[in-house]
């Protein structure tokens, strides 16, 4: 008898069902940063807002993201977001070719001053304010998410 192994899937993740059938699940959401815990709450957060949600480091998002292609990108800001900078080229990237402005970026900012400047950063379409609150977060998702349909 053989044990299963456990192994992280690769996306997108196929699905199997019963009859054999397999479908590709791609994540309509993307949550990056380096504290676990935010990303459970917002990964959380999105499955509230009915949207399919994976968590990832920056330097994981910046080698996935291209091959996800997902509709929203979380920034869980912090005191330093130089980290971001390689991947908010990547999104860049990925709108242009795309033409649509997909995937649309939503940043966690963790405070007023920096919320104010990160408004006037061109990627951004969205700013939340940390305390994350279920009710903030899951409107804005909604929003982005009715903006990329």
């Amino acid at each position: 008898m053989s044990e299963d192994k456990l192994v992280a899937p690769t996306f997108p993740v196929t699905a199997r069902f019963p009859d054999d059938a397999k479908a590709e699940i791609q994540p309509s959401v993307v949550a990056v940063g380096d504290v676990p815990v935010n990303l459970v709450v917002v990964t959380r957060i999105a499955q509230r807002a009915r949207l399919h949600a994976v968590a990832l480091s920056p330097n994981d998002a910046i080698r996935s993201l291209p091959v996800l292609k997902p509709m929203i990108v979380i920034l869980d800001g912090g005191v330093d977001d130089r980290q971001y900078d390689a991947l908010l080229d990547v999104i860049r990237d990925n709108r242009q070719k795309n033409g649509q402005g997909h995937p649309r970026l939503l940043y966690l900012s963790a405070g007023q001053a920096k919320e104010a400047q990160s408004r006037r950063h061109p990627v951004f379409d969205a700013v939340v304010s940390k305390p994350i609150l279920p009710e903030r977060l899951e409107a804005a998702l909604s929003q982005l998410a009715g903006q990329s349909r």
